[in-house]
């Protein structure tokens, strides 16, 4: 039997007007590139500039990976890295950035691994 894969959280920054199709398109293909990487993505979260709305689904990253016991959150077009940073403190997250385009063999960047206040990257 196969060992468990890891688990992992996912975050997308889109902007504000991106249409739902390329929203879809973006979370499948995050998906097909973590399962290709060897992680099990339990949540995608997004966040699209709007303040009210980023931070309510970066908290909502952080209860989710709490629950599962995620270690990792992969992440994908740029979202606010100082918050993100925060979260990752807290919740003992590793970070990794996954690339725009995933037809080649690109590799992902990271790990931002942020385990107290004291430790920053």
């Amino acid at each position: 039997m196969p060992a468990p894969r890891p688990l992992a959280v996912a975050l997308i920054h889109h902007p504000a007007s991106v249409n739902d199709h390329t929203r879809r398109k973006s979370r499948v293909s995050l998906l097909a590139r973590a399962s290709t990487e060897g992680f099990t993505v339990t949540d995608v979260f997004e966040t699209d500039g709007r303040a009210v709305k980023d931070e309510a689904a970066l908290s909502a990253l952080e209860s989710a990976a709490r629950k599962v016991g995620a270690r990792t959150v992969l992440t994908r077009g740029g979202p606010d890295r100082t918050f993100l940073q925060t979260i990752a403190r807290r919740a003992q997250l590793i970070v990794l950035t996954m690339p725009e385009e995933l037809t080649g063999p690109e590799k992902l960047t990271g790990p931002e691994k942020l385990t107290g206040p004291e430790k920053q990257s």
